[in-house]
């Protein structure tokens, strides 16, 4: 189900794991988003949040009450998330990321944003 719309720099990296813990975000945005918090922590809710928008706009492909012709859900996901860098780092084919950068899977799971600072 996933074949084709996750980022294909890591497409080795996607095993079962992965997909639980893309599971486990979904349910974690979900919960947060049920309570108001409309944030995103973690480059793994970030790719949740815009596999959602997307599928919801091949949904509403299919019937026109559910977006109308001019909502653009990515500037949604930019609103949501403050920029859309999920888009730009990680489904542009002129960036290869490398380990030390954010976006690289190596750090998908890790809180990067919208955290406290104490």
């Amino acid at each position: 189900m996933l074949d084709g719309l996750l980022p294909p720099q890591f497409v080795t990296r996607y095993d079962y794991e992965f997909v639980y813990s893309l599971k486990s975000a979904v349910d974690s945005l979900r919960k947060r988003f049920a309570n108001g918090a409309l944030v995103a922590n973690s480059v793994i809710e970030e790719l949740a949040l815009y596999l959602a928008f997307s599928h919801a706009e091949e949904l509403s492909a299919s019937s026109d009450e559910l977006l109308d012709e001019e909502d653009d859900w990515i500037e949604w996901v930019g609103d949501i998330l403050g920029d859309i860098d999920v888009l730009t780092f990680l489904y542009s084919t002129d960036i290869v990321l490398t380990p030390s950068a954010a976006y690289h899977f190596d750090h998908w799971l890790e809180p990067q944003f919208w955290q406290e600072r104490s």
